[in-house]
């Protein structure tokens, strides 16, 4: 696909963003680049040849040597600032608002995309883009417009010496491309074949450095099928580098013969033969020889400016796609969420009720359902719980409530309006989530509750989401504020939380939103019992008047509930409150009174 004309501006305006200057100082050095090669390697070697047969006065041709003197200082000055001061700094301003707003947009990308393989190899591929892909873009358009008009120039001056020039000249321009554009077909199809086993390679990189894969791969032999992986991707990639390589090296010497080679003869060929039979003077004869390599690099300048361009075009499709924004405004601008905003301008009062109809859902690629059928109705203030085993669709019940994956039937109401009739960004704001998976990141204790700068009005907010998920005690004894660092990713001497205190961390995140409805997947997992009983206590103290959905394992901890969904094989088969279940004596009864057996033989 060749880079459209929508693509290039989109290339400026990106660059304009990040640095409105960057444009003028690309072309400006370009032109003094076209300018010193045009000059010095043709038109002086031929002016001074004239000169000299031409009687031209000493002091005028020390004048113009000295004014091309002047302009080659200042060309090697301007050169220096631009590629060691100017360009890596604009070049880091780009890459740093480009890879700024592909973190944003990716909060907008459906969820479900998270399950496709080829989400990453996009996202990789805008990734490696953003580094560089835009400023080649714009340097390719000032090179190629540039080195034309410096093309046109030697031709029209070749032209007035023998036509004969310019026509070999156009012959070694336009038969390359016949076989360019297959060149850079298979360069393309060859790095998007690469890049899927590179980010295999790379997949065993972060497997084997990051700590929550350590402890796994110390203990066990998965190391072994880890390497093998790691060992058939690279074997993958020299197969793939020496199947396109070898076309590539074919297509490659192709160009070199008829451009290069053949171009040279023949025009060596004819110059001499035009000197000999005084068809042109001496400077014209110096001029033909001497622009020989000037004007074949400016042809292939052009045409390798040209195809760059066009295979440029397929690049940039991809990181368009994770920069729609760009086009409008300026990143991060512009995104502010009115909270309960319904889509026709409605504000809603507060939240009263959600309801769930015949939900049905399963995920790409899976022939059974997830979840079939599910009805149930949560009231403001409610305390729910799920129940179920391992693959009973609890967690997946909660991504479908929080509107991460769409159902494939069934519909789901908020204050009896349907959830499309909502933004999404603004639904999700009701909801504060601790999951099983929780997230810990490299910032400090504060602002991993906060996910935010702290400021000094924070700190009673803090103070108390600490008190509330019991982490206050462990950092009293610890000796740490809510500025100390977690983890020592970029501090060594970050702190190390064990399981239950990053557990108590995630919870106090959640308190500290004060959303309308708490959602809490698996929160006692990293607690001991004692631990997990004080922990549902502060939770049912501090969540009266709120609603609390929660999932888990053990059903002492869904005693208290309103009300109790038991989930199996993605159904609903039992629902009540403990006594109402107990009653019924089903599943539910059966594996509280199998918990409190193992608890006391325990």
């Amino acid at each position: 696909m060749t880079c459209s004309f929508r693509q290039i501006l989109f290339v400026f305006k990106l660059g304009y963003k990040a640095d409105k200057y960057r444009s003028l100082l690309c072309f400006l050095y370009h032109l003094w680049v076209t300018f010193v090669n045009l000059v010095f390697l043709t038109l002086l070697p031929r002016w001074l040849i004239v000169a000299y047969e031409q009687r031209i006065p000493w002091f005028r041709v020390l004048a113009v040597l000295l004014f091309l003197w002047i302009s080659q200082i200042g060309y090697s000055l301007y050169s220096n600032y631009y590629n060691q001061i100017f360009k890596p700094v604009s070049d880091e301003r780009i890459y740093h608002l480009i890879q700024k707003e592909i973190f944003l947009n990716s909060l907008s990308i459906p969820f479900s995309r998270l399950d496709e393989s080829e989400y990453y190899n996009d996202f990789m591929k805008a990734g490696k883009e953003a580094k560089g892909r835009i400023t080649s873009v714009m340097d390719q358009i000032f090179e190629l417009i540039l080195n034309f008009a410096a093309l046109f120039i030697l031709l029209y001056v070749m032209a007035r010496i023998h036509i004969g020039f310019v026509l070999i000249a156009l012959l070694a321009f336009f038969l390359p491309l016949l076989w360019k554009n297959r060149l850079n077909h298979l360069i393309f199809h060859g790095d998007m074949e690469a890049l899927k086993q590179e980010r295999k390679a790379e997949y065993v990189n972060r497997a084997f450095f990051l700590k929550q894969y350590s402890r796994e791969i110390k203990i066990s032999n998965i190391s072994k099928v880890l390497l093998k992986q790691f060992s058939d991707a690279m074997r993958n990639l020299r197969e793939i580098r020496r199947k396109y390589g070898f076309k590539i090296t074919l297509l490659q010497m192709l160009s070199f013969f008829f451009h290069d080679i053949l171009c040279y003869v023949l025009f060596v060929l004819l110059a001499v033969f035009l000197l000999y039979h005084q068809s042109i003077l001496l400077g014209d004869f110096v001029l033909a020889v001497t622009s020989l390599s000037v004007l074949t690099d400016r042809m292939n300048s052009c045409l390798n400016g040209f195809f760059l361009l066009r295979n440029a075009g397929n690049y940039l499709d991809n990181l368009e796609a994770f920069l729609p924004a760009s086009f409008h405004n300026v990143p991060g601008q512009n995104r502010k969420i009115t909270p309960y905003s319904h889509g026709c301008g409605h504000q809603e009062a507060e939240f009263s009720s959600l309801k769930l109809r015949s939900l049905t859902f399963r995920y790409n690629g899976c022939s059974q359902y997830a979840l079939k059928n599910i009805s149930l109705t949560i009231h403001k203030g409610q305390h729910i719980a799920l129940i179920g085993e391992n693959g009973a669709g609890k967690s997946t019940l909660i991504k479908l409530l929080l509107g991460l994956y769409d159902a494939a039937s069934g519909e789901i109401l908020l204050n009896n309006r349907l959830l499309s009739d909502y933004d999404k960004n603004s639904y999700q704001s009701l909801f504060s989530c601790v999951f099983q998976d929780y997230a810990v990141f490299g910032c400090s204790i504060g602002e991993n509750i906060l996910c935010r700068k702290i400021e000094e009005s924070d700190l009673p907010v803090l103070t108390d989401a600490l008190e509330k998920s019991g982490l206050s005690e462990d950092m009293k004894r610890m000796n740490l504020t809510v500025h100390d660092i977690v983890t020592k990713e970029f501090d060594e001497n970050g702190v190390i939380f064990s399981g239950g205190q990053l557990q108590k961390l995630a919870i106090a995140r959640a308190l500290a939103h004060d959303r309308e409805i708490l959602i809490m997947d698996e929160p006692s997992s990293a607690l001991d019992p004692l631990a997990e009983q004080n922990m549902f206590r502060r939770l049912n103290a501090l969540s009266k008047g709120k609603t609390l959905i929660y999932i888990t394992h053990r059903i002492s901890s869904a005693v208290t509930a309103d009300m109790i969904y038991f989930l199996e094989n993605g159904e609903i088969t039992e629902h009540g409150s403990h006594q109402e279940l107990m009653r019924l004596n089903g599943k539910y009864a059966r594996l509280y009174y199998m918990q409190a057996r193992s608890y006391k033989e325990n």
